[in-house]
């Protein structure tokens, strides 16, 4: 059940869901459910997601849709064929340049 009036609807990050709902006072059921779920599984801070996010962005990578740089720095993939794997479902293919350059700005930020 929500309580109160939807403000806006926008995809965020998980670090960046973290950081609203730490904000939230007197969560209700899912809010804590949500902040849990967000505080395990975030892999970097709110700030570093946005500078990745950006760095991605300007990085030129075509066909690239936010949704799926959203994606990547959610997971913090590692390996090219983890890549690969998060844009499986999606009709989309990097060039292994494209991929290594991903891998490349996500190491900045481990």
């Amino acid at each position: 059940m929500m309580f109160g009036n939807v403000i806006e609807k926008r995809e965020v990050s998980i670090a960046k869901a973290k950081e609203i709902l730490a904000k939230v006072k007197n969560q209700n059921y899912e809010q804590k459910h949500a902040f849990e779920y967000a505080s395990k599984f975030a892999k970097t801070s709110s700030e570093d997601a946005i500078k990745i996010l950006e760095e991605l962005r300007e990085s030129g990578i075509p066909r690239i849709k936010n949704r799926h740089l959203k994606k990547i720095v959610d997971l913090m993939p590692k390996k090219a064929d983890e890549i690969k794997v998060i844009l499986a479902k999606e009709d989309l293919t990097l060039s292994k340049g494209d991929i290594e350059t991903i891998l490349d700005i996500l190491a900045k930020y481990r």
